[in-house]
């Protein structure tokens, strides 16, 4: 019985053994399930939100790279939520699980941090429109 190499590393001609049942060495396989995980998670927000990839990037980078409200979580570890307003559809912003799951409280609460992102969500700085009301709360 011959021993497989993994379908990507062959054309490097780096003999890693690939294991059974998968084409791909362990590394190749990891690199490749991410790279799925991601196409489903951009297709899923283009067509549930209507936000495009490049959008996606450029709103995470407005936000300083983190979630907009507790500025801690930073979408590395686990990505971040797309946060939307529930009457109008329209993105807001991105926001870790514990943020996305309690803004609604907050609001009720009149927390400063949760009414500043309602009224001012950073997707709003995503398209530059000067003249975009406030959204209501």
């Amino acid at each position: 019985m011959r021993e497989r190499t993994c379908r990507d590393c062959e054309p490097a001609l780096i003999p890693l053994p690939a294991p059974h049942p998968g084409p791909r060495c362990g590394e190749h396989h990891h690199q490749r399930q991410m790279a799925i995980s991601a196409q489903k998670h951009a297709n899923h927000v283009l067509r549930v939100y209507n936000l495009a990839p490049a959008d996606f990037v450029a709103l995470w980078r407005i936000q300083g790279g983190s979630c907009a409200i507790c500025r801690r979580a930073n979408g590395t570890t686990r990505r971040l939520s797309v946060d939307h307003c529930h009457r109008t559809g329209q993105v807001r912003g991105l926001l870790c699980r514990p943020c996305n799951s309690a803004l609604a409280q907050w609001v009720r609460e009149n927390r400063p941090a949760a009414i500043l992102y309602v009224t001012n969500p950073p997707a709003r700085r995503l398209h530059h429109n000067p003249h975009a009301k406030p959204l209501a709360a």
